[in-house]
């Protein structure tokens, strides 16, 4: 294996990782969304459908990188709709978390997605 085969190896390891981490937590968004909110002490919203969505979409999401995965080069162009997701969601929570209108509870998912934004530019670059 060349040096630059080498280096790219950890960029399939990444997506799977990321697949692993979005595909779970959306499938528990769908699957047990009451017990969820119950272990954090939150209301659920006023319909599953608010919490039902975002779920799927991480599982659509997850499918991407899985994809990612399979053929980093080749699927170079959906890391940067990883990219936005994960921005999306750092602006929603750190944004409204410092205004004091969302739960602590996703501060830590938060700053695991800014490290996989710093990653994912990463392997884009070395892809």
């Amino acid at each position: 294996m060349r040096k630059s085969e080498t280096m790219k190896a950890w960029i399939a390891p990444l997506f799977i990782s990321a697949a692993f981490y979005d595909g779970i937590l959306g499938l528990l968004g769908v699957l047990t969304p009451a017990k969820i909110y119950a272990r954090f002490g939150m209301p659920l919203p006023e319909h599953l459908g608010y919490v039902h969505l975002p779920a799927l979409l991480m599982i659509v999401l997850a499918v991407a990188f899985i994809n990612i995965a399979r053929d980093p080069k080749g699927n170079k162009n959906l890391i940067w709709y990883g990219v936005m997701v994960k921005v999306a969601f750092c602006l929603v929570a750190f944004g409204h978390f410092f205004f004091g209108e969302i739960p602590a509870m996703l501060l830590p998912f938060a700053v695991i997605d800014l490290v996989y934004i710093a990653l994912f530019i990463w392997a884009e670059r070395a892809a």
